[in-house]
């Protein structure tokens, strides 16, 4: 197996960092309340007067791949983030 070439390199720390959060509501309420948060945040969330969260978006994991309740561990939300860099994920 070759090294990844300086292009392949560059391309792997310029690229955006994606972000997975999986989430339970107690209840439909709740659901309801993060879910109006979460719909504000995109556009409101800004660093140095710019909004830093490039893409969110979010639904129901009610698909095959989370059709199991131990494999979900009772997950029924997931939101996919992405970002420029590590740094504004942690801000």
């Amino acid at each position: 197996m070759s090294s990844p070439s300086s292009k392949d390199l560059l391309a792997a720390t310029t690229s955006p960092i994606q972000r997975l959060l999986l989430l339970k509501f107690p209840s439909q309420l709740d659901r309801d309340t993060v879910l109006s948060i979460f719909g504000a945040v995109q556009n409101k969330a800004t660093r140095d007067g710019h909004p830093y969260i490039l893409s969110l978006k979010g639904g129901s994991t009610k698909c095959t791949m989370f059709a199991s309740e131990a494999r979900s561990q009772g997950c029924t939300f997931a939101v996919h983030s992405e970002f420029a860099s590590e740094d504004d994920v942690r801000y």
